[in-house]
């Protein structure tokens, strides 16, 4: 294996690292506090809108997520009548959609492990609602669910690949195309060190919020 080659082909591969972080981050940042909200939505025991929430999730979940970005690239245009231009956009929306679900059903059993006399005691102590949520609600779900949320985040981390789906370059792909145009094997290789010293940092970061939880 060359240290000169690999030194040669990282800036090409560095090409598909933009679109798969953009992908990650705004996943990440977008579907957890989406997610959040509907998870307390459902626990307001409106049985249209946990059937609503119920159906949604189930119909995530239950279907592969290149399907649905396939759908979304592909089919959607077909049915609007409107061809889609910005794939990044589309992927990335996607995505959002399809951790948003996962992340409902993890901030459902979440919230289901506070004990109710915590809610009853906030409304007997007229704490404001929006005060009792992010003080005391929302810290006890997220402390429940870190390990899940954690598991959750490393899948995303390799899941960022399908974006070559609908014909994005990203790390997995512009490695794939070194590999059939010099017919070398170091370009998996660097894509193998990308997503294991990704998947260690964020593992690295979520042992701190769980040593920091343990604290609180």
């Amino acid at each position: 294996m060359s240290l000169q080659y690999i030194i040669s082909i990282l800036q090409e591969v560095s090409m598909g690292f933009k679109n798969t972080m953009i992908v990650f981050w705004v996943t990440l940042l977008v579907s957890l506090p989406i997610a959040s909200l509907l998870a307390l939505i459902y626990q307001t025991k409106a049985k249209k809108t946990q059937a609503l929430l119920s159906s949604f999730i189930w119909f995530i979940r239950g279907s592969p997520l290149m399907l649905q970005l396939i759908f979304a690239m592909f089919g959607l245009p077909v049915i609007l009548g409107i061809p889609f231009k910005n794939r990044l956009l589309i992927a990335t929306v996607t995505f959002i959609i399809n951790y948003t679900a996962y992340f409902i059903a993890t901030f459902q059993n979440g919230l289901a492990l506070i004990a109710q006399n915590q809610w009853d005691a906030a409304q007997m102590l007229q704490i404001p609602k929006i005060k009792m949520l992010f003080k005391v609600i929302y810290p006890q779900m997220y402390r429940n669910t870190l390990r899940t949320i954690e598991n959750e985040t490393i899948t995303l981390i390799k899941d960022t690949a399908l974006i070559s789906t609908v014909a994005l370059n990203e790390i997995l792909r512009a490695s794939k195309e070194i590999l059939n145009r010099d017919l070398r094997i170091e370009p998996l290789f660097v894509a193998l060190a990308f997503y294991l010293g990704f998947s260690f940092l964020i593992i690295q970061c979520f042992k701190l919020l769980q040593r920091k939880a343990r604290l609180i």
